[in-house]
């Protein structure tokens, strides 16, 4: 398994079709900070997701995860909430509808580019990263109610093609 994740990571890239803003305008982080004012903010964080979640994301917003919803789930190792990463290619595996996009091949999904209030870690958030106790590559976070601590500032629709097609389809643009 982790060699074909490498090889996905390394033949595949993502190709951004579109940029546009979300329907539902929020204000959630100043709010949220207004009760928290010592919580640190991320600026710039990232959630991926397919193509029905992501569309539902656009028109109304991120809704808070209860754990016993029958939602499809790419996983759950930092437990029910919204994962976010300040990389874009972190988030950027789980915009497909399958779940995660370590196999190769095509997927289709939206990238939201976000502004995340964290708050207390294990009250509003989990960690896991380098120096968590479980080892993360890349940094991420589940934030616990998306509803008070996430605005959504801009979306893209994305997917991932071949390196080969990419270079193909990018001809000699710099």
């Amino acid at each position: 398994m982790w060699k074909t994740r490498n090889r996905h990571h390394q033949d595949h890239m993502p190709i951004f079709e579109k940029e546009f803003k979300p329907l539902k305008d929020t204000n959630n982080v100043d709010t949220f900070l207004k009760d928290n004012p010592d919580s640190k903010v991320l600026e710039l964080a990232f959630h991926g997701t397919g193509r029905i979640a992501g569309a539902y994301i656009v028109r109304y917003g991120f809704a808070d995860v209860r754990g016993d919803v029958g939602i499809g789930i790419a996983g759950k190792a930092l437990g029910n909430g919204i994962y976010v990463a300040v990389h874009y290619n972190k988030s950027g595996i789980y915009a497909t509808d399958n779940g995660v996009a370590y196999h190769a091949g095509k997927h289709d999904g939206y990238l939201f580019k976000l502004r995340v209030a964290l708050g207390k870690k294990g009250v509003h958030h989990q960690y896991g990263g380098p120096e968590a106790p479980m080892f993360w590559a890349a940094p991420e976070w589940c934030v616990k109610f998306p509803t008070q601590q996430i605005d959504v500032k801009s979306v893209f629709l994305m997917h991932s093609v071949k390196r080969s097609e990419a270079h193909n389809l990018l001809g000699d643009y710099k």
